[in-house]
């Protein structure tokens, strides 16, 4: 268990937000704010559904389940996306 009080592997609905996209559209960086409102994490678009990915732009806010027990950015896994 990390320092919070939710098991790290615990998934939470969490608001997620798109901070850029790469030129390529191979990735974007989020920003959790449940688990670091400070922090952008690299997120690939092939690990995002089709429906939800295709309208991710700058600023665009979704929600998702996520790991915010995470301890680090690599531990972050984020599921059942859904449009805000």
């Amino acid at each position: 268990m990390t320092g919070s009080s939710q098991p790290a592997s615990k998934a939470w609905r969490t608001l997620v937000r798109v901070h850029d996209v790469s030129p390529d559209g191979d990735y974007c960086h989020v920003v959790v704010p449940a688990w670091n409102s400070h922090h952008a994490v690299r997120l690939c678009f092939s690990d995002v559904p089709r429906r939800i990915r295709q309208n991710m732009r700058p600023g665009t806010r979704l929600h998702a389940q996520v790991t915010i027990g995470a301890g680090s950015f690599e531990d972050l896994h984020f599921d059942e996306w859904e449009p805000e």
